[in-house]
């Protein structure tokens, strides 16, 4: 997502994930499949499907679910930092069940799966969108700004009524984000949970699977001081690893999340098609 010159890669031979599914407890699988004759990110299931591009969001307050008519992924966000981390953008994702598998909640295990099978570079480079003025997403009081700059920058601002505040700052590039992003895990309060699953929207019972928060005390102990912020960074880059360019920016974030990810990601899609307009291999 950031810098000039970044090849298009893809995997040497196929991958196999499985886990259980972060929200549904259902057991998953994803078959990730190299892919040499187009580029981008596919999803697959029960026979259709499901390209990674910012129209087939669904609106989903609590994972980035992709959606083509009836047939849908959930919880595609981690699968793609690691993507994006690893520097894969040209892939088949064959997936059984309603999610990507998950392992603790974070993304640093998919990372070590996609790096342990040798790539193959395709024949271009990521295009690159030029920002030349600031762009910016509200929800109420939360938002995210994207200002001009030659690199990738981060400021993020977490805060929640029981969980308190944190920020985490730091320039942004792939190789960092494995030792910085990827192992931070997703998170939920005790009380949350309880209430997601009355709504029968959380499923799994299994704690090991995220992190779970009794009156702010962590079910594991804490990778980072300022974990819950750290995640919320993985989950952006993750959403806006649909997008088929790199770009650069100062990004600041005030409790943002994926329904912002999901704006900011259409936002920067029209401005590189603009960008694009009449060129037939933007």
């Amino acid at each position: 997502m950031i810098g000039n010159n970044i090849q298009s890669a893809t995997l040497a031979e196929p991958l196999a994930i499985e886990g259980r599914g972060l929200f549904s407890g259902q057991p998953c699988r994803a078959l990730v499949l190299p892919r040499h004759t187009r580029y981008g990110l596919t999803y697959f299931r029960d026979g259709t499907a499901i390209e990674a591009i910012p129209a087939n969001f669904h609106e989903q307050p609590n994972c980035t679910v992709l959606s083509d008519g009836p047939v849908s992924v959930a919880v595609t966000e981690h699968l793609q930092a690691a993507l994006w981390a690893a520097g894969i953008d040209s892939v088949e994702i064959h997936v059984d069940g309603p999610e990507i598998p998950n392992h603790d909640g974070g993304a640093a295990s998919l990372y070590e799966l996609l790096s342990a099978v040798p790539l193959v570079s395709l024949e271009r480079l990521r295009p690159q969108l030029t920002i030349a003025e600031g762009v910016e997403v509200r929800d109420g009081d939360s938002y995210i700004r994207v200002d001009p700059a030659k690199e990738l920058s981060i400021r993020y601002s977490f805060a929640h009524p029981e969980l308190g505040e944190q920020e985490y700052a730091a320039r942004i590039d792939r190789s960092m984000a494995v030792r910085e992003l990827l192992p931070a895990r997703t998170f939920i309060t005790e009380r949350e949970a309880q209430l997601a699953r009355q709504a029968g929207f959380l499923k799994n019972d299994h704690e090991e699977d995220a992190l779970v928060l009794r009156d702010g005390h962590p079910s594991k102990p804490f990778l980072y001081p300022d974990e819950f912020a750290r995640h919320k960074v993985l989950d952006l880059f993750g959403d806006l690893y649909i997008l088929p360019f790199e770009w650069s920016g100062n990004i600041t974030a005030w409790r943002s999340g994926h329904k912002l990810n999901r704006e900011l990601a259409r936002q920067l899609a029209e401005m590189y098609a603009a960008a694009n307009a009449g060129d037939e291999n933007p």
